[in-house]
């Protein structure tokens, strides 16, 4: 005798076999994974962008001001940009282009006020440097362009970035008479030239160097324009000019700064006061420059 399987199924869950799985919400290591994976691809992006925004150029803050100390990329044009960061570019550090074998042209920002020692130096490929405004730069460093083609495509011996005179080492005339539109004498431009023995230094000349007619034997006279606009006289700028004895400074001039032993080893300082001396018609005391 059949008996027929009973047709009530035995249910032990609510609906039966086919119950949907309860959904488990992500534990706390899943969302710590899924916050580094969005922070590594938001870091990656800005440096993307930066990297972009800088075009290989390195910036540094310094100070409330931002300095160019270096270049990574491999672009031939390169420009430097006028702010990085909110904050005034106003630096292109010692050696920061020095031996580049890319940049063929470079274009500095509106706010550079300060190039340093060897910034282009041996940069085999760089033939332009283009700048805003040269008048407002303020200090130049030594051979900022020596070795470069930029400065061998110049006839010299005198050698110029602009208004800029950096390089003057091979001038061989006894008497220099500076271009109306030099505004600023590099850092040892000029040292250890024996060549030269007057020096005429124009009106529009703003910023003399630290040590830029150091060491010339050969110098005994400087004479400034009546109306010179001459802000700056580097430390050590004259000195050891051993045979400089004269110096015509005008009686009125806008000179604010002029560095320690400016005219130091020289006749002409010997024969004023061991503290202080005139330069024109202002007194200079020794103790006081820095």
């Amino acid at each position: 005798m059949f008996h027929k399987r009973s047709q009530n199924k035995d249910f032990t869950h609510p609906i039966g076999e086919y119950a949907k799985k309860e959904k488990v919400p992500f534990g706390v290591s899943e969302v710590v994974l899924f916050i580094v994976i969005v922070l590594g691809i938001l870091i990656t992006l800005f440096a993307y962008y930066q990297f972009n925004q800088s075009q290989g150029v390195i910036y540094e803050h310094q100070g409330g001001v931002v300095h160019v100390i270096g270049y990574e990329g491999r672009n031939g044009r390169v420009s430097i940009l006028d702010e990085y960061e909110g904050r005034r570019v106003t630096t292109i550090a010692r050696g920061a282009f020095e031996a580049n074998s890319y940049v063929e042209h470079i274009e500095l920002g509106q706010n550079i006020e300060v190039i340093e020692g060897y910034a282009f130096y041996n940069a085999e490929n760089l033939h332009t440097v283009s700048l805003h405004n040269s008048s407002e730069i303020q200090s130049v460093g030594i051979d900022i362009l020596l070795n470069t083609p930029y400065h061998d495509n110049q006839e010299g011996p005198l050698y110029f970035l602009d208004t800029i005179l950096y390089d003057g080492k091979q001038y061989n005339d006894i008497h220099l008479t500076l271009p109306e539109t030099t505004h600023l004498i590099a850092n040892e431009a000029f040292k250890d030239n024996n060549n030269i023995t007057y020096i005429t230094f124009n009106e529009s000349l703003k910023f003399i160097g630290e040590e830029a007619f150091g060491e010339m034997g050969s110098l005994e006279q400087l004479t400034f324009e009546t109306h010179v606009m001459l802000k700056e006289i580097g430390r050590r700028a004259f000195y050891n000019a051993s045979s400089l004895s004269e110096v015509e400074a005008p009686q009125s001039t806008q000179i604010r700064r002029i560095g320690a032993h400016a005219f130091g080893h020289t006749p002409w300082r010997a024969a004023q006061n061991e503290n202080y001396y005139q330069f024109g018609d202002i007194r200079i005391d020794e103790s006081l420059a820095d």
